[in-house]
């Protein structure tokens, strides 16, 4: 828990300079009514009274009449000795409040210390996916929760009195509820539907004499279950408590969290970077571990995927499909007695949840149907469990942190289903799982809904309860036209099944072909070009031997020029020689004169 100023006043009223100037003229005027400085002074809380005006509109006369309300409550409930004693003690941690121990123990949780968000608020984390509300209310009572949740809402209350302090803003704090369940969501709120009188008295505190402190409150690492439950559950709740809560798929929690929360003060299974034990050691032990099951089906591939049930058991399941692709899904029940029974008409889609009554001994068969896809496998998330009945000894959870998480609902969520939505057989649901089903997650959603108005619930039910068995009843007597309505479906679906088939293996042959006329192609141009090869490769040899053959010619040209140029001076000093030898020998007397004169001639 985060510490909390050492010194503070001990009444806050005229103390903070707020930002808003609506909320210090409200005030004035408020002082300024008869009676209401007893009403204030029993509220001993400026940012309470603040709070109250904005939920009213700044309507004074009806945030008086709710303040003179909770004045007297405090009184009652001993509230104001409580604020007294955190001011007394402000570095109070949870493990000191009445009946702390066994709350952190079968609801893990922390809030402060660690947690603070980029405000500088403190904001809380509870672990609504594993706690045991069977198990801290066998320990503890509903008047001494009631204690627990009383300290821990002063306690919020004064950290959010420091902030306006210091900003002169009037805020709330951030309630992440972790939605992570290894034993399945909906089997968790199944088991704790028993405790949801405790957890409605808890929210209605919370709700009437303390407005505001929660300002919103994120379910993240949701899983498709949570869409199921909150179908149910956004009817019965307010328009003021819709617009508080908001649903982070487990995909989208890190980024989610990580624009409110610096990485550094978030644990890391909620995206952050700081050591789980910090913050909740019970959850950090499950990092690692998941609800659901994961597929990944190949291109052209089927998976099946089943569970065995017997007589009045009650199945959830439920899937999505990553990256935005679809798959083709279906949902059948088969047993030895009968012949195998549709349960949900196969059909391509991306995400679906849905439930399930056995009629008898069987098993339930889930199918994913990847085979029309030629190229691209698919990463799948399911989930299919049975319902635990409520006095089942199994770990599911609940605690007083439910109350904070369920009350309230993203502005953004779709709207509750129509009847003919409902519509159990057109569902390809059993109508008797609907009835159990709702009336499980009409259970659990006690546990969001305390902030809703209890007449207002109560008056919903029975309505929704009508409504069931006025959809029931149109199931039963339009059986027979939803089973000719599902074959025609599955007829038209084989059908564009099969054309689509048909179409993928035209154009796979097509491309095969074209790959084929191509490989040929660049066969006749390597061989084309082989032989032109081969051509220039024969001309450059041919004009190589040409050229050689010429050089040889006019070597051997040369070379018969040369040894008749030397036969022919050969031939010149031999005949020169011979005349002088025969002219020495007819005229051997002649002088040298002579001699030299005939060598002249």
């Amino acid at each position: 828990m985060a510490d909390s100023a050492d010194e503070r006043p001990t009444s806050s009223a005229g103390q903070i300079r707020w930002a808003d100037p609506r909320v210090a003229s409200a005030l004035q005027e408020l002082r300024a009514l008869p009676e209401a400085d007893g009403d204030l002074l029993a509220l001993d809380s400026e940012l309470l009274a603040a709070a109250f005006l904005a939920r009213c509109d700044f309507d004074v006369a009806r945030a008086k009449e709710a303040i003179g309300h909770t004045a007297a409550w405090r009184k009652q409930s001993g509230a104001s000795e409580v604020r007294k004693k955190l001011l007394e003690e402000p570095k109070i941690s949870f493990s000191d409040f009445p009946h702390g121990p066994p709350v952190l123990k079968h609801f893990p949780q922390c809030e402060g210390g660690a947690a603070v968000d980029k405000r500088g608020l403190p904001y809380a984390i509870r672990c609504v996916g594993i706690a045991d509300a069977v198990g801290l209310f066998s320990v503890i009572t509903e008047d001494e929760m009631l204690q627990f949740q009383t300290h821990l809402c002063e306690w919020r209350l004064l950290q959010l009195e420091d902030f306006a302090r210091a900003t002169g803003q009037l805020t709330g704090l951030l309630i992440v509820q972790d939605m992570f369940a290894p034993n399945g969501l909906l089997n968790a709120w199944r088991k704790h539907g028993s405790k949801s009188k405790i957890m409605r008295r808890l929210t209605s505190m919370m709700d009437e004499h303390y407005p505001g402190v929660m300002e919103s409150v994120l379910l993240v690492n949701a899983p498709w279950a949570m869409h199921a439950i909150l179908r149910i559950l956004t009817p019965l709740l307010p328009q003021r408590v819709v617009k508080k809560l908001q649903v982070v798929p487990m995909a989208q929690t890190p980024e989610r969290l990580q624009q409110l929360i610096d990485e550094s003060n978030l644990p890391e299974f909620l995206g952050g970077s700081a050591a789980d034990a910090d913050f909740v050691p019970a959850r950090a032990a499950l990092v690692g571990s998941g609800s659901g099951s994961e597929l990944f089906i190949k291109a052209g591939q089927t998976e099946e995927r089943s569970l065995d049930l017997q007589q009045g058991d009650i199945a959830a399941f439920g899937l999505s499909v990553a990256n935005g692709l679809d798959i083709l899904f279906g949902c059948h029940f088969e047993s030895e007695e009968e012949a195998v029974e549709e349960v949900f008409p196969a059909r391509r889609l991306q995400e679906e949840s849905s439930s399930f009554s056995a009629p008898r001994d069987g098993r339930l068969v889930l199918t994913f149907d990847n085979s029309y896809s030629w190229v691209k496998p698919k990463d799948v998330r399911f989930e299919l469990s049975k319902l635990l009945a409520e006095d089942d000894e199994a770990p599911a959870p609940a605690s007083e942190g439910l109350q904070e998480a369920t009350t309230e609902t993203p502005s953004s969520m779709e709207s509750p289903s129509t009847p003919s939505e409902m519509d159990a057989e057109a569902c390809g649901v059993v109508p008797a799982s609907v009835a159990a089903t709702q009336n499980s997650l009409l259970a659990a959603s006690e546990h969001f809904a305390g902030f809703a108005d209890r007449d207002g619930i109560e008056q919903q039910a029975a309505r929704l309860a009508k409504e069931r068995q006025e959809q029931e009843a149109q199931a039963l007597l339009q059986a027979s036209q939803h089973e000719e309505e599902s074959r025609k479906r599955q007829e038209d679906l084989d059908r564009r099944k099969a054309e689509l088939q048909q179409l993928e293996a035209e154009q796979e042959e097509a491309a095969r072909q074209r790959l084929e006329e191509e490989k040929q192609r660049e066969e006749e141009l390597k061989m084309a070009q082989q032989a032109l090869q081969t051509e220039r490769d024969a001309l450059q040899r041919q004009r190589q031997e040409q050229h050689e053959a010429e050089e040889k010619a006019a070597s051997d040209r040369r070379t018969r020029e040369e040894e008749l140029a030397d036969q022919q001076a050969s031939s010149a000093i031999l005949g020169s020689t011979e005349f002088a030898n025969l002219t020495n020998w007819f005229f051997p007397h002649s002088g040298s004169g002579f001699q030299f004169f005939v060598l002249i001639k």
